[in-house]
């Protein structure tokens, strides 16, 4: 089932203030956002660059650093899709080491319990899926790809996946109970700890640990998506709940966002609509930060114009009716950008760019799968199944296709911010356990994906 959204019809107003974001200039590795959008690439693949030199760099590898200097790819400012290929091919692989399944780590019985335990009879497959890595950033890093620029990433990744597609699944009732099996290093790297309670009155909570480079990599996500909105001057509050906390949202997007002359501010948790609309009223904010059910609460209160001096406004925390953020940018005439993230990504791991064609992924940190819910077979792009996530990075707990429940699919055509990188579709609801059905979150119906 094909589910490719169409370009949204910025109105005049809302198409003004993109163009005013695209001109804030942030300092990102010695260059400007202002930059960014005079070279028509959009600040996720401008993000990307920069991650990605940093991740080449912490691999350690000499013969693939000298390749990917040679291809130009240290230097770019955009990476094609067979770069991204090699690049996930190489992290991936660096994984499952870190982990304790291959390589040294594995001899010396370093590595996650969890994984080392779960992925110990699949020797056969990690070897096959690490010459067959070996065999992408061996061939994409010594000559051009053969295959055209917008499939290249995702074709090249093919017999990746296929060999992924062998291996098993991770899912929330795995990391609840001693999230310490999952870490593949000590505590005392562990910077924050975030727990997440679970349904049911006898369900564990999850525990999901964070490194300070696992923050550090999230703080400069934030900045890079907010500064297409928020620029020197603006003021922006925080509402989303337990952001107000160290480490937590508001604390990253303040340490993200300050030295581009942004005010940041954060709602306490326990904030009523009431107390919500107060902070608004007293701060007169430019650009907000807000679950779903706050912006339809202020839509209700506010239903013809924005309140105070609103400009722009990102949804995050929970799925997000697209029809809520078309009301709120026509009713108000603002930016808006929509942000895909969980926890258990380091709360970042896709954003919407002005172009509006689906979520931009984090490259460099998480690698996305799209399965049937009922087969786990590897579905291929335009399909609707389940997202399941690999993060690449993470210092402290990575995970390993991580079921996140959420029905959704993969883009791989070219995004109007000229990325020929693949996105995220629209995210249509999660999927009723054990079944295809998508329950609607706002409407509470199912609809039957025919796989």
């Amino acid at each position: 089932m094909s589910n490719h959204a169409r370009p949204e019809q910025n109105t005049n107003a809302s198409a003004r203030e993109a163009d005013r974001a695209g001109q804030v200039s942030d300092q990102v590795c010695g260059q400007s956002y202002g930059q960014v959008w005079e070279h028509s690439l959009g600040p996720q693949d401008f993000l990307l660059s920069s991650e990605a030199r940093e991740s080449v760099r912490d691999l350690h590898d000499p013969l693939f650093a000298r390749a990917w200097e040679e291809q130009g790819f240290a230097e770019a400012q955009g990476l094609p899709g067979r770069a991204v290929a090699a690049l996930q091919a190489r992290l991936l692989v660096r994984l499952f080491e870190r982990l304790g399944c291959l390589g040294t780590e594995k001899r010396q019985g370093f590595g996650s319990l969890f994984y080392r335990t779960l992925l110990a009879p699949y020797q056969s497959s990690l070897m096959q899926l690490q010459q067959s890595c070996r065999q992408i950033w061996e061939t994409m890093l010594e000559a051009p790809g053969t295959v055209a620029l917008d499939e290249s990433e995702f074709v090249l990744l093919a017999p990746v996946r296929k060999i992924l597609a062998t291996l098993p699944l991770t899912s929330g009732r795995d990391i609840a109970g001693d999230y310490r099996r999952f870490l593949c290093t000590s505590q005392d790297e562990v910077a924050r700890i975030v727990t997440l309670t679970t349904s049911g009155s006898t369900g564990a909570a999850k525990r999901l640990a964070f490194s300070v480079r696992d923050l550090e990599r999230t703080r400069k996500f934030f900045a890079a998506g907010m500064a297409q909105i928020v620029g020197n001057g603006d003021v922006l509050l925080v509402c989303l709940p337990g952001a107000e906390r160290p480490d937590g949202v508001a604390d990253l997007l303040n340490r993200g966002l300050s030295p581009l002359g942004v005010t940041v501010h954060a709602l306490p948790s326990a904030a009523s609509d009431q107390v919500v609309q107060e902070t608004i009223a007293k701060l007169s904010p430019t650009s907000l930060v807000l679950a779903p059910r706050q912006l339809q609460t202020l839509l209700h209160i506010f239903p013809d114009k924005a309140p105070g001096r609103l400009r722009s406004f990102l949804v995050s925390a929970d799925w997000c009716d697209h029809s809520l953020l078309q009301q709120a940018q026509k009713n108000w005439q603002v930016a808006t950008l929509d942000h895909y993230g969980i926890t258990e990504t380091c709360f970042g791991c896709a954003l919407e760019c002005r172009g509006k064609t689906g979520y931009h992924i984090r490259h460099a940190d998480v690698l996305c799968e799209i399965i049937d819910p009922l087969t786990g077979e590897i579905l291929p792009p335009g399909e609707v199944g389940e997202l399941v996530l690999t993060t690449l990075r993470q210092e402290v707990m990575p995970l390993v296709r991580y079921r996140t429940g959420d029905a959704a699919s993969l883009r791989i055509d070219r995004c109007n911010c000229t990325s020929p990188l693949s996105r995220i579709d629209r995210l249509l609801g999660r999927f009723a356990p054990g079944t295809r059905d998508i329950i609607h979150p706002k409407k509470g119906e199912r609809c039957h994906v025919p796989l």
